[in-house]
């Protein structure tokens, strides 16, 4: 285990430091001691610092449109496709510079990341700030969820757009009263995962996932030899397509136009949602 090794390594380097501090240096008891672990645990830091890393990151923006008509038609907040032509109405009357996920989608770009992904920059574009990860959510105006209590008045409901870091990708769905849900399951299509959160009364249904492997083209190995590029490419696209056909999801194409010098950003396509991303 980890951990072991972590402690047998201070525990070995601890003591050869602190036979050095006493008998050679002639250093009191005490002072070789701190001073031996003080040293170790340095070493072990600096070791960490000056570790040259594996593989580059290069920076990406990530876009999110849901196929809002067959997603909220299938979950049962809007009755038709009549349903649908009025919320688009009623999006005409935003101001351009006004956001709006229904109308907008979501937006994010990846900053930075350690290998590990234990530090993660993300700018989210729509909102025009700074993150330390992807753990998005925003209101689906103007959806809203009706209860009818016999003591009290009624109350709307409100339904979200989110997008969280994941065990197998970054999961996408929606999160909805949890009361509403119990009511409706029964009609509706079965999601991946149902993530309860009972003190606020909330559901969150993740209908898709967008595996990791997605971006693996966004770290680049840094000793990589330069004509050893086509197997490079071709092993991450085979891994990338794997894991798409294991996801439900379908590469989308898009025709080019030789008079634009910019690349094409990756489209790729689910029941619910079409994801597109590029280097920035």
């Amino acid at each position: 285990m980890r951990w072991v090794r972590l402690v047998g390594y201070y525990v070995f380097t601890a003591g050869v430091l602190y036979l050095i501090f006493a008998y050679i240096g002639d250093f009191p008891a005490r002072q070789s001691i701190v001073l031996a672990v003080v040293i170790a645990f340095l070493t072990r830091r600096l070791g960490q610092f000056a570790r040259k890393p594996a593989q580059r990151f290069s920076p990406y923006y990530v876009t999110v449109r849901p196929n809002w008509p067959q997603l909220l038609t299938d979950f049962k907040l809007i009755d038709n496709r009549e349903g649908w032509d009025v919320i688009e109405k009623s999006l005409e009357k935003l101001a351009p510079a006004e956001y709006s996920v229904v109308r907008d989608g979501l937006f994010f770009t990846t900053v930075q990341q350690s290998e590990d992904f234990q530090r993660t920059l993300i700018y989210w574009n729509s909102r025009r700030l700074f993150v330390s990860g992807v753990d998005l959510e925003e209101k689906v105006e103007p959806i809203k969820l009706e209860r009818d209590k016999p003591v009290s008045r009624s109350r709307k409901y409100e339904v979200e757009l989110f997008m969280r870091f994941g065990t197998r990708g970054y999961d996408l769905g929606i999160r909805v009263p949890e009361w509403w849900w119990n009511e409706t399951k029964g009609s509706c299509p079965e999601p991946i995962i149902e993530d309860r959160h009972y003190p606020t009364g909330r559901v969150k249904l993740v209908l898709a996932i967008v595996p990791y492997r997605e971006f693996d083209s966004y770290w680049e190995p840094v000793n990589r030899d330069t004509n050893d590029s086509t197997k490079w490419v071709q092993e991450i696209n085979t891994r990338r397509d794997r894991e798409r056909t294991k996801f439900d999801w379908t590469k989308v194409g898009h025709p080019d136009i030789p008079e634009l010098s910019i690349d094409r950003p990756e489209y790729i396509e689910h029941k619910y949602f079409e994801v597109s991303h590029s280097a920035v």
